[in-house]
């Protein structure tokens, strides 16, 4: 089952990753994988804006 995507809560997410990186308290280790968590959730986001917007369009034909 398909999980309904959370643009608002993503958008916090990566709020959160932004700040443990720039709060210097992470290990290089660390701070590789919450870059790339970020770079996931940016990727979802992408994909989730890009899905509703060709809605959008396809509604307004």
């Amino acid at each position: 089952m398909s999980k309904k995507f959370e643009l608002e809560k993503q958008m916090s997410s990566l709020d959160s990753i932004i700040s443990n990186l720039e709060s210097d308290e992470l290990t290089l280790e660390n701070q590789l994988l919450e870059y790339e968590n970020g770079m996931k959730i940016i990727k979802e986001c992408r994909e989730y804006i890009e899905k509703t917007e060709q809605k959008i369009i396809d509604l307004s034909k």
